[in-house]
């Protein structure tokens, strides 16, 4: 199940904290902008998209970070 995959992703991003390590996906689901926002909630900051999506992954990329809750613009404001 997705929250099953999420978590396992979760996982292997934390151990790939470590000192002199990272973690990086590559693949179709990096470029879905619906899973995309997901896969960056597990902490994912390394992808790998097929240069026709890149365009669309980084214009996602921005607006999700336009809509941070640091930016101002997250959930909580009125």
């Amino acid at each position: 199940s997705a929250p099953a995959v999420l978590g396992l992703i979760r996982r292997v991003v934390e151990a790939g904290n470590e000192p002199g390590k990272s973690v990086s996906l590559c693949g179709d689901a990096a470029a879905d902008v619906a899973v995309l926002p997901l896969l960056l909630a597990t902490g994912l900051r390394k992808i790998s998209v097929a240069p026709a999506a890149l365009g669309r992954v980084k214009a996602a990329v921005a607006l999700l970070e336009l809509l941070r809750p640091e930016h101002g613009h997250g959930k909580g404001e009125k």
